[in-house]
Parts: structure tokens; sequence; C-alpha cells
């Protein structure tokens, strides 16, 4: 029963991980980490030495700037959905950020509901970087600070 219940939770959790108000969230008291973009690379080596619970995690300081960073084969990519109608602007200033830099994006979504229009699947930018730690901490510092106007100073939560 126990384990149900994490599981429920976790579910939740991601589900409501990003384009939600987080004061609002009963599951917000499951991310309670926070970082600075400073420690980006710390939690990126903990993702490729499987010490994390899942092979991605996200950052965000408000539920709208909500970056992903997942793995596979060994390298990392980045992937942005937008939930939100607030979101939607971002997905063109990220295409051109990956444009700008000559990375590759595919649009995808993973049937998660718009909370505009929950008949319509949000959609997914992935951001094909193909990235070490160090190059994703970079691309992905590059893009909270240049995209999502973030500083040094910004705390952001990790989200699942």
């Amino acid at each position: 029963v126990k384990l149900t219940l994490i599981i429920v939770l976790l579910v939740a959790s991601f589900v409501a991980g990003c384009g939600k108000d987080n004061k609002e969230q009963t599951v917000t008291n499951l991310r309670t980490k926070q970082i600075k973009l400073q420690q980006l690379r710390n939690v990126l080596d903990e993702l490729v030495q499987h010490k994390l619970e899942f092979d991605f995690f996200g950052i965000t300081s408000n539920g709208v700037d909500c970056l992903y960073f997942m793995q596979e084969n060994g390298k990392l990519d980045l992937e942005f959905e937008a939930i939100t109608q607030e979101q939607i602007p971002y997905l063109e200033k990220l295409r051109a950020f990956a444009a700008g830099k000559g990375f590759s994006v595919v649009d995808t979504t993973y049937g998660n509901k718009s909370e505009d229009d929950p008949s319509t699947p949000a959609p997914v930018l992935r951001i094909e970087t193909r990235s070490t730690v160090e190059e994703a901490a970079s691309i992905g510092e590059e893009i909270m600070k240049g995209v999502f106007k973030c500083n040094d100073s910004t705390n952001f939560e990790l989200v699942p």
C-alpha cells in the first residue's frame, strides 16, 4: 500500500511538475530539492551515473520555464513541454535558440493534455544536443539565462 501511494504521488508530481501554479499544488512537498544554475552540472552527473529515480529531470523557477534534461545512449538532450498558453511562445524562442546553435529539433508530444484545451495534447520541443554533462550544463544555463531571463541567483526546483 505504501509503494502504491508513492507511485501515485510520483505520477501526480510528474503530471503537475511544470506549467501549474506551484503554490497551489498538493505535491509541492515532493519537490524539496532546489539548485542554482551553478549546481546543474552536479545533478547532470547524477543523471548519467543513474543515481536519479528516472532517466530525466527538469528544472523550473516558476512552473513556466521548465526545461528537461534527458539521457539517451549516454548523451544528453533537452526538452520543453508547453502545458499552458503562457508556455507556447517559448517553443519558438527555443527553436530559434537551437537553430542558432546548429542543433536539430523534434516536435513531439507525450500525450499530456494542454491546460487550455484538454482535447489537445501538449506540444514538446526536443532539442537534440547529443551533449556531454559539461556541454548540457552550459546549454541549459544559456537557455535559462537567455530565453527565460533567469540569473545566477535564481532558485530552481528539481522536478521529475
